[in-house]
């Protein structure tokens, strides 16, 4: 039915919206759904969209229908925060794992139309992982690892650890074949790599991340040492990681790639040929872009358990889920109580760039000031609309540094206007601070966080949960 092509992260929250005909019979599918109930009275679901034909369902948040209900109460939108979001907005945190053994690197067997000594195969794996990295958000946190031998002494290797420069990731990428592979690809410890990669990542669950795997395999793999499918689906629930893959090679044998992708809310793709291989890139990004996180905020503070379900619909089409029992005294909080926190960052060349999210913001914020406290000079920008900033029309922020780090203030186009605040229960980025020039081994970047209340008249405050 609704199908979409890449851009679906460029986007953030304004995704260009699908259009088509409701089919009789067609229902959509919500699959792979994961619940997360914290305070203050929250209720999120994230989860894949699919359309009878199993393809992603890509469009903008507003062009949904959405209906939820507690027990068989529906709850009234204009109540509450009662928000749609893609799941990217969650900060998207991605692990690839590329093969560089010799199914992948043989030139016999993959070509090597341009002489470069590494097979079509590899160059299109390089490429497409590239532009992969390129689509994602400003804040979007990726990792590569590689493998290439069996043979204890040259283990699967980590390329880059998780950052989000994205010249630095594709210029990793193309050091693999010198720095790393040297002209020897030889057999698969792709069990090894793929466990390695899953144990990057922190051992919870993510609450504000939005994690998965990629990773290439022919499915034949004789020499792990420390692996298992079992052990890597293992892991990758109790990280919440989302493990996808694309079966390429002669001798493929997809059950246990199946297997693996399936248990972890991931998907399989078939390459049945080099050109293939650039276009299962495309479909993991497909499947990704139909990914969405629907929140609510219930107002039974001190009521008994209920039964949550949502209904979500397009063009007459639609699809619905029940989650588990929510018990609100289990989730107290503080309605008024916004949350910021500083994702870990990298620090590449002597650049950085540190990011500010919110997890959970109160109603009626046209005004944010937040105090800094660095070692080191910076500047601030907002996060733009293409990757899902949540002041992203507001003011360019204000900078005043002292002898300790800087105050940024900004606000919304109208501050004394409530209807032209943040949106109520939102959760994504909102600043971005770039550093440039640091010294070698510089420390922490940022050591302190503070926000002023003061501006508040009517019991909002934020307070920053964690600093990396």
């Amino acid at each position: 039915m609704n199908t979409f092509g890449r851009g679906w992260m460029l986007t953030g929250l304004s995704v260009v919206a699908v259009t088509g005909l409701a089919l009789t019979g067609c229902s959509y599918k919500i699959e792979n759904a994961v619940p997360g109930y914290s305070a203050p009275y929250l209720l999120d679901y994230t989860f894949a969209l699919r359309d009878n034909s199993d393809h992603a369902v890509v469009a903008t948040p507003a062009s949904f229908e959405l209906t939820a209900k507690e027990n068989d109460n529906t709850i009234s939108p204009s109540e509450t925060a009662f928000l749609l979001a893609p799941a990217a907005n969650k900060q998207s945190k991605c692990f690839l794992v590329l093969d560089y053994t010799n199914s992948m690197a043989d030139p016999v067997r993959n070509g090597d139309s341009n002489g470069d000594g590494k097979s079509d195969a590899v160059d299109m794996m390089e490429t497409s992982a590239k532009e992969f990295i390129d689509g994602m958000t400003s804040d979007a946190q990726v990792g590569i690892l590689e493998f290439h031998r069996e043979d204890p002494a040259h283990p699967p290797a980590v390329v880059a650890d998780f950052t989000t420069n994205k010249e630095y990731l594709k210029s990793r990428i193309d050091a693999i074949w010198g720095e790393y592979v040297q002209g020897f690809p030889a057999s698969s410890r792709c069990w090894d790599a793929v466990y390695a990669a899953v144990n990057m990542f922190p051992g919870d669950q993510g609450a504000d991340e939005e994690r998965y795997l990629l990773f290439l395999s022919d499915g034949v793999d004789e020499s792990s040492t420390t692996a298992t499918p079992d052990s890597i689906i293992t892991a990758a629930k109790d990280r919440a990681v989302n493990v996808y893959c694309i079966g390429f090679g002669d001798e493929l044998a997809p059950d246990t790639l199946q297997q693996i992708t399936s248990n972890t809310g991931g998907a399989y793709y078939k390459a049945g040929s080099v050109e293939e291989l650039g276009q299962r890139f495309d479909d993991i990004w497909q499947d990704l872009g139909g990914r969405y996180t629907f929140r609510w905020s219930t107002l039974r503070r001190d009521g008994a358990s209920f039964t949550p379900s949502f209904e979500i619909k397009l063009n007459g089409v639609s699809g619905s889920y029940t989650g588990p029992d929510y018990t609100p005294t289990d989730h107290v909080g503080d309605v008024l109580r916004g949350v910021l926190r500083v994702p870990e960052y990298t620090i590449v060349d002597g650049h950085a760039s540190v990011f500010i999210r919110a997890s959970y913001v109160p109603r009626y914020i046209t005004r944010l000031s937040l105090y800094i406290q660095s070692p080191y000079t910076f500047t601030a920008a907002l996060v733009g609309a293409d990757d899902g900033g949540l002041c992203q029309s507001w003011s360019v922020p204000v900078l005043t540094p002292d002898a300790s780090g800087a105050t940024v203030a900004l606000q919304s186009p109208t501050p004394t206007n409530i209807y032209t605040a943040i949106t109520y229960g939102g959760f994504g980025p909102i600043l971005r601070l770039d550093f440039a020039n640091l010294p070698e081994n510089p420390g922490p970047l940022v050591t302190a966080v503070s926000a002023d209340n003061s501006l508040y008249a009517n019991g909002q405050s934020f307070v920053v949960e964690s600093l990396p």
